[in-house]
């Protein structure tokens, strides 16, 4: 008996997935510039706590801003995790700023606690200072520390405050 063709038929069940792939990549373009800049200093905030050299260097740009040119980041974090038993680093606010050249700027308040190997600990309070930068674009896209680690911040652009007797807009005195 001959064979009749088979019909083509639309595969329901692999519609669906390639629906659900569509809506991730959707939902990843509408991820916000704040929430990749909130990721990226959470896994650092990993890093730290994990003692992970490689993890806190891979969050640094490619032409991360060092004011000393001899500072070598990865160095000096590695030197500084092999005399440490422990870190908990805990960050407690963020402010980001979206400066007008496309970075960011991010001040965080934090306290981290250093465990030496005797057991002594020491508590440190204080305030991080970064520049930002995006790199790659959409659906890749993803934030950098440009600068500020070893470096002191830069202060904001100043504002040159309204004249008193300037009109408010929409003619309001």
């Amino acid at each position: 008996m001959p064979m009749t063709p088979r019909k083509w038929r639309p595969n329901f069940s692999r519609l669906r997935w390639l629906a659900a792939a569509l809506a991730l990549l959707a939902a990843a373009a509408c991820t916000d510039d704040r929430g990749l800049i909130d990721r990226t200093l959470d896994r650092r905030a990993v890093a730290l706590n994990n003692k992970d050299v490689d993890g806190y260097v891979a969050l640094l740009s490619p032409d991360y801003v060092k004011s000393d040119p001899k500072f070598d980041p990865r160095a000096y974090m590695t030197e500084l995790f092999q005399h440490l038993a422990g870190v908990n680093f805990q960050v407690f606010s963020r402010t980001v700023t979206f400066e007008p050249d496309g970075r960011a700027r991010v001040v965080q308040e934090y306290r981290m606690v250093l465990t030496w190997p005797d057991g002594r600990t020491q508590t440190l309070k204080g305030a991080d200072h970064f520049m930002m930068k995006p790199h790659s674009s959409w659906p890749f896209k993803k934030w950098l520390i440009h600068e500020g680690l070893d470096s002191r911040p830069k202060p904001p652009a100043e504002t040159t405050p309204a004249p008193a007797d300037a009109a408010t807009p929409g003619g309001a005195p």
